[in-house]
């Protein structure tokens, strides 16, 4: 057996590797944060864009967040998190949002947060079994 204090960090990650967590291992959540900017889109037709930017501060008025917001998606496992955020957004809410081609990108982007998150995680904690004894490869063979 050789202690863990023995050896480097590379060596003890290299020996004991973190996988990735899936989609499916992880809880999903989308929020939103209130944007810090009023509605700042444009288009060719200004007249659009400018019943655009009533609409929302009419929907604003009645305090539908989703109106104009900052959408969060936060992925989370095991008191870990990851998340992304989007500004400058316009839902009718969750579902709406679900909809659009942004929902899938912003889970892949939580989601490899949050893996780099609990990978950082484990590199931080290793030396903290520095009394833990591992095998070397021929007695993790033998173990097998």
């Amino acid at each position: 057996m050789v202690k863990v204090r023995d050896l480097t960090e590379d060596e003890v990650v290299s020996m004991v590797k973190v996988r990735d967590l899936t989609e499916d291992e992880v809880e999903f959540s989308i929020s939103r944060v209130k944007e810090d900017h009023e509605p700042d889109f444009e288009s060719d037709d200004k007249d659009a864009d400018e019943r655009d930017r009533r609409e929302i501060r009419r929907r604003l008025d009645r305090g539908d967040l989703w109106a104009w917001c900052c959408v969060k998606v936060t992925a989370k496992w095991n008191g870990f998190e990851g998340v992304d955020y989007l500004g400058g957004c316009s839902y009718d809410g969750d579902e709406d949002f679900k909809k659009g081609g942004y929902w899938p990108d912003m889970k892949h982007e939580a989601l490899a947060e949050l893996n780099r998150s609990v990978a950082e995680t484990f590199a931080k904690l290793w030396p903290l079994a520095a009394q833990a004894e591992l095998p070397l490869d021929a007695e993790r063979e033998a173990l097998s």
